[in-house]
């Protein structure tokens, strides 16, 4: 379970950086709550 668990994660945290490259701090602060959630 903890490749299943890494690969999202890292995949979570490229799309993340993608989000503040493109300045879209709406999309970005969702996807940091849901990354908040999904760390728990």
């Amino acid at each position: 379970m903890s490749v299943s668990h890494s690969v999202p994660k890292y995949m979570l945290i490229m799309y993340y950086e993608i989000l503040i490259i493109r300045q879209e701090k709406e999309r970005a602060n969702t996807l940091s709550l849901f990354f908040y959630i999904f760390s728990q």
